[in-house]
C-alpha cells in the first residue's frame, strides 16, 4: 500500500507542477474556438483520474498487470496503450516550441500514460486547437 500512496503522491506532484508552469495559456478557462472542448478534457481528466484512484485502492497495479502480461490480449492491450502514447508524444514534440518541454514530459507520460496525456491537452487545448487548424 506504501508503493501506491508513493506513486499518487508522485502524481499529484506532477499535476501542480505542470499547472503552475504551463504557460501563457489559461489552465482552466479556454479563450478559442471550441471553447466547450477544454471543459471537457478536465471533466475527462478528473473522471479518469478519480476512477484510477479508485482501482488503485481495490487492486495493485503491478500485480494486476503482472496476470495481464501473461495473456495475449493483455499484452496487445498494453502495446496498443504505448504505441499510442508514442504517437501522443510525437504530437507533443511537434506542439511545443522547445525541445526541453516535451523531454519533461516523457517521464511522466511513460509512467502515468493516458492520466498524464489528459492533463497535457486539458492544459494546452486552445493551443493545440490552433495547431491543428493551422
Amino acid at each position: 500500500m506504501r508503493t501506491n500512496n508513493l506513486i499518487w503522491a508522485v502524481y499529484f506532484v506532477l499535476v501542480v507542477v505542470a499547472i503552475i508552469f504551463n504557460g501563457g495559456e489559461h489552465p482552466i478557462i479556454s479563450s478559442g474556438p471550441y471553447a466547450y472542448g477544454k471543459y471537457i478534457a478536465w471533466l475527462a481528466f478528473i473522471a479518469f483520474t478519480g476512477y484510477s484512484y479508485y482501482c488503485s485502492t481495490k487492486e495493485s497495479l503491478f500485480r494486476t498487470t503482472k496476470t495481464m502480461l501473461k495473456l495475449h490480449w493483455g499484452r496487445q492491450i498494453g502495446t496498443d496503450l504505448y504505441i499510442g502514447l508514442s504517437l501522443f508524444m510525437i504530437m507533443v514534440f511537434f506542439h511545443q516550441e522547445s525541445i526541453v518541454a516535451p523531454l519533461l514530459w516523457v517521464l511522466p507520460a511513460i509512467a502515468f500514460v493516458n492520466l498524464a496525456t489528459l492533463l497535457y491537452v486539458a492544459l494546452h487545448y486552445d493551443s493545440i486547437v490552433q495547431m491543428l487548424m493551422s
